[in-house]
């Protein structure tokens, strides 16, 4: 279902059974999630009237949807991250022997595994005839089934099932999407925002609404009283997170001012950042314009680069960053670079160097080629 089909069944009240609310934008869902409780449920009732369930099993999900609403026409029930959406893993994944088994893969499956399929089998049988159930015996319940970004790996055939025409996806929004939406923002606290402080915080906020959201809240008080944000009151105010950072790292570096380069990375070490982390956040950005510089020779367009590097749609930007930022380097060179970087990471967990020392040497070589 597409976004804007459900945002015209809220505004005419005419939602109806099993919601599936999947994607990266964990603002939208949330704010979809609020929209449909303001419009579902009169003030003074909403207690009374929605259920919030972490984790439930199937039984404790639909006897809960199965309740009549009070007082109010519709009743609404949020399941966050049900038990039964996911992967299980197995007793060697818990003691950390092997991989958790998916329940999806078309090999020949040990007898395990065919158990493991069989339940499943019933998982989804059970699923289909609760929705079925729900639909016809208490259809002034909403469900919504809201799977949180990054907590456990679904099982895809449990949401091809839910994913059939209620199925909502919020996406990471493109750069244009974001800016409207930040200019309203401004506009509804009485302030304008040029579009370089902008770009500034949609980069420090690596994208994230929930986190333009809050960086805007401080900006619009520190700004009371003048009429406009500027690029300079994101730089004072808004702290960068530690990727976007790290690109800039590796932007200054490239561009030849390794000062600024050290400098950068001095501010993410006193914010306590390890150092591990920002050699994982190099090693991706290497990682992002290597390949990004690779494709491009072959493929044209930002989107279809995304795509394939399995970044969020929408996000095409970040390709467009990668590929300016190694504009003046070969896609041999950036190949020789990403390999170096991964080598000190495995220098590094074997053992061989510290991890501080593993940053300097990554750090000497991201500098040094630049100047070559």
């Amino acid at each position: 279902m597409d976004r804007t089909v459900l945002e015209k069944q809220i505004r005419e009240g005419s939602l109806s059974g099993v919601y599936f609310f999947t994607g990266e934008e964990e603002y939208l869902k949330q704010k979809t999630v609020a929209d449909i409780e303001k419009k579902l449920l009169p003030a003074g009732f909403e207690t009374l009237n929605e259920s919030i369930l972490e984790s439930p099993d199937i039984a404790t999900l639909f006897d809960c949807a199965m309740a009549l609403p009070f007082m109010c026409e519709k009743r609404l029930v949020v399941a966050r991250d049900p038990d039964f959406m996911f992967v299980k893993k197995n007793k060697k994944d818990e003691e950390g022997n092997g991989e958790a088994e998916s329940n999806e893969t078309d090999n020949e499956a040990d007898p395990e595994e065919t158990e493991d399929k069989k339940q499943e089998k019933e998982l989804r049988t059970e699923l289909k005839e609760k929705l079925n159930k729900l639909n016809t015996q208490n259809p002034s319940c909403i469900v919504i089934i809201y799977i949180r970004t990054g907590i456990k790996k679904t099982l895809k055939s449990l949401k091809t099932l839910l994913d059939a025409d209620k199925g909502v996806s919020f996406e990471n929004q493109s750069y244009a999407e974001l800016k409207k939406w930040i200019v309203q923002e401004c506009k509804q606290a009485g302030m304008r925002i040029n579009d370089d402080a902008i770009a500034e915080l949609i980069q420090d906020c690596s994208s994230s609404m929930n986190a333009i959201k809050s960086e805007l809240e401080k900006l619009t008080a520190y700004r009371y009283g003048f009429s406009e944000i500027r690029a300079e009151d994101v730089r004072a105010l808004v702290e960068p997170d530690p990727e976007e950072n790290v690109f800039k790292m590796i932007e200054y570096a490239f561009q030849a001012k390794p000062a600024i380069a050290y400098t950068t990375l001095a501010g993410l070490l006193e914010h306590n950042a390890a150092p591990m982390m920002i050699i994982s956040l190099l090693s991706k950005q290497l990682r992002l314009m290597c390949y990004a510089k690779t494709i491009s020779e072959k493929i044209s367009s930002y989107a279809a680069i995304a795509d394939m590097l399995e970044l969020p749609p929408k996000n095409s930007f970040q390709v467009d960053r990668a590929l300016k930022l190694s504009r003046s380097f070969t896609a041999n060179k950036l190949r020789n670079l990403y390999k170096r970087s991964v080598d000190t990471e495995a220098d590094i967990k074997s053992g061989k160097i510290g991890d501080r020392q593993g940053l300097d040497i990554m750090m000497q070589q991201i500098c040094a080629a630049a100047e070559k």
